[in-house]
């Protein structure tokens, strides 16, 4: 009964995560990318080494035109967020400023920001 049980519970691809107290989480952006909408996609990651509670994005974007967002993944060891922006000629900085937790407390604060 009991390999059956286990069998059973196989079969439904139950996919678990460890959760580990100690990850270091990086901070990135990319871009901009160009639409040909004549918008700008600004780019955000935050990767970390081993699978947090959660990951919280707040991007920004100041220039010539001004964006923000925010993103949460959960039980993640990656999370990913796109900002779309409508193209001026100008000087340009975007920032991720990102917050995990791991085990229900925040673990640390990651922020990386770029000027183009």
């Amino acid at each position: 009964m009991t390999k059956l049980l286990l069998i059973g519970l196989a079969s439904l691809n139950i996919t678990t995560a460890e959760l580990q107290e100690t990850a270091s989480c990086t901070a990135t952006v990319t871009g901009p990318t160009f639409g040909f909408s004549g918008r700008m996609y600004f780019h955000f990651t935050t990767t970390c080494d081993a699978v947090v509670d959660s990951i919280t994005i707040d991007a920004t974007v100041a220039g010539p035109s001004q964006a923000s967002g925010t993103t949460t993944c959960t039980r993640a060891d990656t999370c990913s967020f796109m900002l779309p922006v409508t193209y001026k000629r100008g000087t340009w900085t975007w920032t991720n400023d990102s917050t995990y937790t791991a085990d229900g407390a925040s673990v640390g604060t990651k922020t990386m920001t770029f000027v183009q």
